[in-house]
């Protein structure tokens, strides 16, 4: 085994071992993972790894990924039927920015306070920047992350723009899908990176000499000081972009931050370096 290919299989452990934790204490089984890793495998070979000017081939997937032709050829007319597309965490905020930049329900870059029902209400602004979700869940969802108030008046008032998703354990996992690939992708981009475009940032503070002592006083430091950085990439996002009239091409962009603690020690079987 190359150094190299040694490197990748000692990443692909530490990776595994968190998503293991949470698969096994959701009930999901080695079978069913192993379904799911054939189905990526199969779709990203697929999409990802064609030949220039060819059409992708059964024959090509099976070498790829050491598939059986049978089993390619059963994952994708399940793909082909099935997206495997995960919604995006943005009803809730897409609501907060429509609010803030949408003339109807703002004055001078300033969110109103709405009513409830009518004309330019909180209702009308939920249809028109949720989609199809009950106007009661993305008040709850909003509500719960300290972002709104019902006033005496009944009327609804923001008080927050900086959207929190509540930690229920779905939306927790939808994060851990989102924000998991988000990173991984930012990684995968740096690896490979085109010698026409600049590196992603990824960056990392890391040190194993901090007391017990000192893990709260830095959990709680860090929370105040990326809350406040946050807060202002959220107003500069919402600020930039694009309005209804425009006919530029849309991205999705983002900045992800985390906070992480453990213990010293390697890994068991990663054999890392120091």
């Amino acid at each position: 085994m190359s150094t190299l290919q040694k490197t990748l299989h000692n990443a692909v452990i530490r990776i595994l071992r968190p998503l293991i934790r949470v698969l096994l204490r959701h009930g999901i089984s080695h079978a069913e993972f192993s379904d799911l890793a054939k189905m990526v495998y199969v779709d990203v070979s697929e999409k990802d790894f064609q030949i220039k000017g060819r059409k992708q081939s059964v024959a090509r997937i099976c070498v790829l990924t050491g598939l059986h032709r049978k089993d390619v050829n059963k994952i994708r007319e399940k793909l082909e039927s099935d997206s495997m597309e995960v919604e995006q965490l943005g009803r809730a905020a897409r609501v907060i920015s429509g609010w803030l930049k949408d003339e109807d329900f703002q004055s001078d870059g300033v969110a109103k306070s709405l009513p409830l029902e009518g004309e330019n209400s909180f209702s009308e602004l939920v249809k028109r920047y949720s989609g199809d979700m009950p106007v009661r869940a993305i008040f709850d969802e909003l509500q719960q992350g300290g972002c709104v108030k019902k006033n005496d008046d009944k009327s609804i008032e923001l008080i927050s723009d900086a959207y929190i998703p509540h930690h229920s354990d779905e939306k927790l996992l939808q994060i851990l899908g989102i924000s998991t690939a988000d990173l991984l992708n930012t990684l995968d981009f740096n690896l490979n990176k085109p010698e026409d475009k600049d590196s992603r940032l990824q960056l990392v503070v890391d040190y194993k000499d901090i007391p017990s002592s000192k893990i709260s006083d830095f959990k709680n430091y860090s929370e105040k000081e990326v809350f406040i950085l946050l807060t202002q990439f959220n107003q500069w996002l919402s600020d930039n972009g694009a309005d209804e009239s425009s006919e530029e091409e849309l991205h999705r962009v983002g900045f992800g931050l985390y906070y992480f603690e453990g213990d010293i020690d390697v890994i068991k079987g990663c054999n890392d370096e120091k």
